[in-house]
């Protein structure tokens, strides 16, 4: 019982970690886009 709520607990934070991860490297996508943009304007 314990061990299946621990399981579950660690699924769920590597599924939140795996949005974290997925949110953070799509703003960085979209950071260094509008940068090579700006740059290239500039």
């Amino acid at each position: 019982m314990i061990a299946l709520a621990q399981t579950e607990k660690i699924s769920m934070f590597r599924s939140f970690l795996i949005g974290v991860a997925s949110f953070g490297i799509t703003s960085v996508m979209i950071l260094g886009s509008g940068l090579q943009g700006s740059s290239f304007l500039g």
